[in-house]
């Protein structure tokens, strides 16, 4: 059975719909450019439909797909081919991390930076299926 992780929303995620949400009002407001206003408007869209349909689904057969919303290719992650799946933290205030994420390193040198809500289960639930599959070849 697939499991599905769904993706957090950052600060930095909420900062920038804020601020193509200020500068499309913005333009609203004092321009008469439409080609400007529909390009932020659209950019907008772009930016809340990822934000809300980008998940990670680990197949039982030891595959990875990254989906990141309808407008973009989804990627397909062998799992037999991970080197290294790590939880990190970046930039520490007060000790505290600003920001957390999952590391995947691939064989082939490739490396994947994934926010899933639950971190610590979705990197358990991924070093678990690739045990079972190494285990099984």
């Amino acid at each position: 059975m697939n499991r599905i992780f769904n993706a957090k929303v950052e600060p930095g995620s909420w900062v920038l719909l804020l601020a193509i949400l200020v500068v499309a009002v913005f333009l609203m407001w004092t321009s008469r450019n439409g080609i400007a206003i529909c390009i932020m408007l659209l950019l907008l869209v772009i930016m809340i439909e990822r934000i809300i349909h980008t998940n990670y689904t680990v197949t039982p057969d030891g595959k990875l797909i990254v989906h990141t919303g309808r407008f973009a290719k989804d990627k397909v992650i062998d799992l037999t081919q991970v080197r290294r799946v790590k939880r990190m933290a970046a930039m520490r205030i007060f000790g505290r991390p600003l920001r957390t994420f999952v590391l995947i390193e691939c064989a082939d040198g490739r490396i994947l930076s994934l926010i899933p809500r639950e971190e610590d289960k979705f990197v358990k639930h991924v070093e678990g299926v690739r045990t079972s599959i190494s285990e099984a070849l």
